[in-house]
């Protein structure tokens, strides 16, 4: 199953207050259902972390990120005010991956959010928590 970043919170270690808020914060926002469109591979060069990204955010998926954020700025939170949706597959800093479109997109329905604990620059997730999104009419 793929995930797509759509809002770090920082590196907290597991402070139970830190998760706590966080945990709170997830029950208070709603959004709806989308579909997101992977549509290239690319680098990002601040994180080394290599990325299928998307070109356009789906309405639905830009208001829930710009909701989450907006909570976890009131609660002291620093998420950050770039958003690019992209999953991360790998970490690479000996080269860098030049971007390339993939032949064909990606489509990955975004149906639920979830509160994620990961350490930095590994690829082991664990779910604290995950909130369904409503449908769209």
């Amino acid at each position: 199953m793929l995930h797509l970043t759509l809002c770090k919170i920082g590196h907290y270690g597991w402070e139970g207050s830190v998760i706590q808020t966080a945990l709170e914060i997830g029950d208070r926002v709603a959004g709806q259902t989308s579909t997101v469109s992977l549509t290239k591979l690319m680098h990002f060069r601040n994180s080394d972390a290599v990325v299928l990204a998307a070109d356009v955010t789906p309405r639905p998926l830009f208001d829930l990120r710009e909701a989450l954020a907006l909570e976890l700025r009131r609660q002291f939170f620093k998420p950050g005010s770039g958003f690019k949706p992209h999953a991360t597959f790998v970490y690479e800093k000996r080269f860098e991956v030049p971007e390339a479109l993939l032949p064909r997109p990606i489509l990955v329905p975004v149906e639920a959010f979830e509160l994620i604990s990961s350490p930095p620059r590994e690829t082991r997730h664990k779910t604290l928590r995950v909130w369904p999104l409503g449908q769209n009419a």
